[in-house]
Order: structure tokens, then C-alpha cells, then sequence
């Protein structure tokens, strides 16, 4: 038998046998695996992916082996089609069980289900029978409140007044009693105090001033603690106001807008600006 009468994989075989290589040795050559050469001679070009790739593989092994790649690919497109008509014109004959397969009843059946429960369904609606009554179910009753306790309130009875005595005959009216003698006149209280000369002017009595004493130029925070730690002043002052602090020294003092404050102590104006940081000074007054 010639080649040209063999298919397009016993000729692929033929050349590759008649060099006397393996289905392996001629994979290496075209770096593709020896499976994939024997796909080829097989003719089963399903194994080899897509149509593109199984013409690229028979395209490269006939040039590899000497063959007219464009041959093999002309018999490889017709090869195919006649497959594909065969396989068109088979007649379908189905089997006798064709109807006693599960797939089969079991499909029927579905389909049954599917058109008989609805049917079903409205009929039970539309048959205009009412559902049971449901039983109501009986809460149970909460207990009654116990008795408010009844609280007997006793009247109490205003004692009767005792009756009047009964006057003796003859007693003397109060109208016909001689008057009682009026009491002598008290003398007067002999006065301790030595009568203030004429033109003597009265003498006022001044309270004790301060030792400390704070002035406020602006509006300004002051809080100032005795020796005891207790609060003596504290809050914010207006412009123009003037405090007078009574304590025990040492004070505790903390002054907020300090170049605005004025401290008087015993006396004398104490200078913030040693005692100052951002406006505010810190500082003791020692007695």
C-alpha cells in the first residue's frame, strides 16, 4: 500500500520509524511530549486542545520528518468533515427501554407535580370551606390586690369644760369691790454711764483694714488661700473693683491677668513680675 493511501497519522508514523526515532525522541525535537506524538498518529486531535493548536502540531511534525505540511493539513480538514457528516446522518433509533428509564418517569412525574399541586391547591381554596377555629387560648387571670388595710380613725372628743361653781349668795361683784390701792411709783435706775459733756462729738467704732488688699485695673481671676489652705477669696473681679482679703498669713495667691493687679501688703505694692509666667502669677505672702 502506498503512503499516499495511508492516513495522515500512518504516514506521520512511517517517516518517523523509517529515521529511527521513538515517539519520544521526535517529542523532544518539537519540545512536545511523547503522548502528544502519539495523539498526532492516532489521528485523536481532540487530545491536543483547540483545532488551531492540533493543525500547528501536524504543521511542525511533517516539516520535522520531511513531509508537505500543507497536504496533511488539506486531508486533515477533510478527514474532518467527513466525520462530522457521518456523524449527522446516523439515524436515531431509540431503545425499547427508552420509556421505562428512571430519567424518564422520573421527569413525567415531576411534571405531574408541577401541574397538579396547583390545581389542587386552588381547588381546596376556592371550595369556600372555612378553616377550624382556632382555640383561644385562656390567659390565666392575675390575682386579685390584697385589701387595702382599713384604718379606723377615732374622733377625738374636746373634754368637756368643768362647770361653772356656783357664786354664794351675797358674794361681792367685781363692780361693787372697793378698788385695790395702786403700787408707789418705782424710782428711777440710777445710770452708770457719766453724761457725755456738751459738744463732746459721739465716737464711731472703725473696723481693723486688711493686711492684704487687691485692686483690678481690668477684668481679672484672683484665688487666694489663708495658712489653713481654706479658700478666703476666689472668682473673677471687674475692672475697677477692689478686694480687701481677711485671713492668717502666709496667702497663697494665684493671679490671672497679672499686669492688671495691684497687691497691697501691710501696706505696701508687691511687684508681680518676678512671680509671673504667661500671664499669671504664683506667689506666697509671708507674715
Amino acid at each position: 500500500m502506498s503512503e499516499e493511501g495511508l492516513g495522515i497519522g500512518a504516514r506521520l508514523r512511517a517517516a518517523r520509524e523509517a529515521k529511527g526515532w521513538s515517539a519520544q525522541e521526535a517529542g523532544s525535537r518539537l519540545r512536545l511530549m511523547a503522548r502528544q506524538i502519539l495523539a498526532i498518529e492516532a489521528e485523536d486531535f481532540s487530545r491536543l486542545g483547540q483545532p488551531v493548536f492540533a493543525r500547528g502540531f501536524v504543521r511542525n511534525y511533517a516539516k520535522l520528518l520531511g513531509l508537505d505540511p500543507d497536504e496533511l493539513l488539506d486531508r486533515m480538514t477533510t478527514v474532518k468533515t467527513v466525520r462530522v457528516q457521518e456523524a449527522e446522518n446516523l439515524p436515531f433509533t431509540p431503545g425499547q427501554d427508552f420509556w421505562r428509564s428512571p430519567w424518564v418517569l422520573g421527569g413525567i412525574f415531576a411534571v405531574i407535580l408541577v401541574v397538579a399541586v396547583p390545581l389542587g391547591l386552588y381547588w381546596w381554596l376556592s371550595s369556600g370551606e372555612e378553616a377550624p377555629p382556632v382555640p383561644a387560648v385562656e390567659k390565666p387571670l392575675p390575682p386579685p390586690p390584697p385589701p387595702a388595710p382599713q384604718v379606723q380613725i377615732e374622733e377625738q372628743q374636746a373634754p368637756e369644760a368643768p362647770a361653772a361653781e356656783a357664786e354664794p349668795a351675797g358674794a361681792a361683784t367685781p363692780e361693787s369691790a372697793p378698788p385695790a390701792a395702786a403700787p408707789p411709783p418705782a424710782a428711777p435706775a440710777p445710770s452708770t454711764a457719766a453724761p457725755a459733756p456738751a459738744g463732746a462729738p459721739a465716737a464711731v467704732a472703725e473696723a481693723p483694714s486688711a493686711d492684704l488688699r487687691l485692686q483690678f485695673d481690668e477684668v481679672s481671676w484672683v484665688q487666694v488661700r489663708d495658712s489653713s489652705g481654706r479658700i478666703v477669696q476666689s472668682g473673677l473681679n471687674p475692672a475697677g473693683a477692689a478686694v480687701d482679703v481677711a485671713g492668717k498669713a502666709p496667702f497663697y495667691l494665684v493671679v490671672g491677668n497679672a499686669e492688671k493687679v495691684r497687691v497691697i501688703y501691710k501696706g505696701k505694692t508687691i511687684d508681680l513680675k518676678p512671680f509671673t509666667s504667661v500671664d499669671v502669677a504664683r506667689l506666697t505672702l509671708n507674715p
